[in-house]
C-alpha cells in the first residue's frame, strides 16, 4: 500500500507531497462553458465573447506534422515511470482558477487532467515529437470510442493480454527465451495492428469531428499508432498507479473523453519553457515533471499568468512531488539570479552540462537546507525554475554560505564532482 505525506508552506505558497510504492465542418466554435463541459463545468466570465476550443486557437500547433524519427539526446521516455501518481492530485487541488494545464510527458499529461477539478484543458508541450505522436494516437482513441470498455478494448486490453501471456512480472518476462516470447509479441502486434484499422474505418465514418483533425489523424494514424502500442508497458498493473486509471474509472473515462471531442487536448512539441504562443490561452497551472533535474528552466510566458508550477523529484521508487505559485523575475532579479550561480559554479558548486541537477542537489541533499526553517524540504520546488521564490531562496543560501564559510564540508557543500 502507498503512503502518503504533506507538507504546506503558507508563506512561501509551496505544497510539496511524497509517495512510497511501486457532419463534418471545417470549425468548430464553442462557448466557454460547452467546451470545457464535464471538466468541473465553470461559469464564463461575466460579459465574455464565445470562445474557442484549445484545438481551434492553437490549430497550427495541433496539427503540425512533425518529424516522428527525429533524434533526442535522450531516451524516449514514453511509458510513465512516477510512483504514486496519483499524490500530484493534492497539488492539482489547490488550482483556484479555471484555466488549461500545461503538461510535459505521455501519460502523466493524462493524469493531470483527469484529476484537476479547475482545469478546463490540457495542452502537452514536449520537445519529443515521440510525445505528440502517443498523445495524439490516445485522444483519438478516445474521441471515437464508443465507451469505457470499447476504449480499454482498443488500448490497455490488449497490453494486459500480451503482458499476461509473457509472464505476471516483469523478471518472468525477462525468463523468457526469445524464441517463446516471439510467438506472444507477434499476436500482440497483429492485434494493435488490427486496432489501427478499426481507428483509420471509424475515423473516416466519424459524422461530428472537425474536417482538419479527421484529415490530420487520418494521415498520421498507422506512424502514431505504432509508437503508441509499441511503447506501452505492464505500468498499469503496478500499484504506484492506483487512483489514476481512467482505462478501468468511469468518470475519469468520461472526463478525458469530453474534453477529447470537444478539442481541450492538443499536443505541441517545443520546450516546455517557451510558452507565448499560449499568450491567448488561461493558463492555470504548470507540470513540468522532473525536467528540473536535468536542466534551469527560464519561463516565456504571459506575464499577467501567475499559475501554479508542479515538478517532480526522483529517484521513481520514491517520488516527491511539489508545486508553488510562480511569479516572474524582472531583467534585474534576473541578472542577480544569474551571478549567484556563475558565483557557485567559480566554487565549483555547479557544473554548465549539469546546472539542473546540481542545483537540486545544492537545495535539496545537504543537511544545511533542511536545518534552514521548518518548511526547508519545500524549497527544492524552485530551485532550478527562475522566479521570484527561487532568488529569495538564492539568496538566503548565499548569505548561510558566506557566514559559514568554514563549515561548507559539515552541511554537504563540497564542489560538484565531475
Amino acid at each position: 500500500m502507498n503512503s502518503l505525506k504533506y507538507a504546506w508552506a503558507p508563506a512561501a505558497g509551496i505544497f510539496f507531497s511524497t509517495v512510497s510504492g511501486c457532419g463534418s465542418h471545417s470549425e468548430s466554435v464553442y462557448s466557454l462553458s460547452a467546451s470545457i463541459s464535464g471538466l468541473g463545468s465553470p461559469s464564463p466570465p461575466e460579459g465574455s465573447a464565445l470562445k474557442l476550443s484549445l484545438e481551434r486557437l492553437l490549430h497550427e500547433s495541433a496539427f503540425a506534422i512533425v518529424d516522428l524519427k527525429a533524434e533526442m539526446s535522450f531516451g524516449d521516455y514514453l511509458k510513465p515511470n512516477e510512483e504514486g501518481a496519483v499524490a500530484i492530485a493534492r497539488h492539482l487541488s489547490l488550482i483556484e482558477v479555471d484555466g488549461a494545464i500545461v503538461s510535459a510527458g505521455t501519460e502523466r499529461s493524462f493524469f493531470d487532467l483527469a484529476l484537476c477539478e479547475n482545469c478546463t484543458g490540457l495542452i502537452v508541450r514536449d520537445i519529443n515529437p515521440r510525445v505528440k505522436a502517443y498523445v495524439d494516437f490516445n485522444v483519438v482513441l478516445l474521441r471515437l470510442s464508443s465507451s469505457l470498455g470499447d476504449y480499454r478494448r482498443m488500448s490497455s486490453e490488449l497490453v494486459a493480454n500480451r503482458d499476461r501471456a509473457l509472464g505476471a512480472t516483469s523478471r518472468a518476462r525477462r525468463k523468457k527465451s526469445a524464441a517463446e516470447s516471439a510467438p506472444i509479441l507477434a499476436e500482440y502486434e497483429g492485434a494493435w495492428r488490427a486496432i489501427l484499422d478499426e481507428v483509420r474505418h471509424r475515423c473516416e465514418a466519424d459524422t461530428e469531428m472537425p474536417a482538419d483533425a479527421k484529415a490530420y489523424y487520418l494521415s498520421q494514424v498507422q506512424e502514431f499508432g505504432e509508437i503508441y502500442f509499441q511503447n506501452q508497458s505492464d505500468w498499469r498493473l503496478c500499484e504506484g498507479f492506483d487512483g489514476v486509471r481512467y482505462d478501468v474509472d468511469e468518470l475519469m473515462f468520461e472526463k478525458l473523453q469530453s474534453a477529447a471531442k470537444r478539442g481541450q487536448i492538443v499536443a505541441t512539441v517545443g520546450d516546455i519553457a517557451q510558452l507565448r504562443f499560449l499568450d491567448d490561452v488561461n493558463i492555470a497551472a504548470i507540470d513540468v515533471s522532473n525536467i528540473v533535474q536535468y536542466t534551469t528552466i527560464k519561463f516565456e510566458l504571459n506575464t499577467a499568468r501567475n499559475p501554479r508550477v508542479v515538478w517532480t523529484l526522483g529517484p521513481f521508487s520514491k517520488t516527491f512531488y511539489f508545486s508553488y505559485i510562480y511569479a516572474p523575475l524582472s531583467a534585474l532579479e534576473t541578472a542577480e539570479l544569474d551571478a549567484l550561480f556563475a558565483l557557485w559554479a567559480d566554487r565549483g558548486m555547479l557544473r554548465e552540462r549539469t546546472k539542473g541537477e546540481d542545483l537540486v542537489r545544492l537545495f535539496s541533499r545537504s543537511r544545511m537546507v533542511r536545518e534552514l526553517s521548518g518548511v526547508a524540504e519545500t524549497d527544492n520546488a524552485i530551485t532550478s525554475i527562475y522566479s521570484k521564490a527561487a532568488l529569495a531562496h538564492a539568496r538566503e543560501l548565499e548569505r548561510f554560505l558566506r557566514e559559514n564559510s568554514g563549515k561548507r564540508a559539515e552541511f554537504g557543500w563540497m564542489p560538484a564532482s565531475e
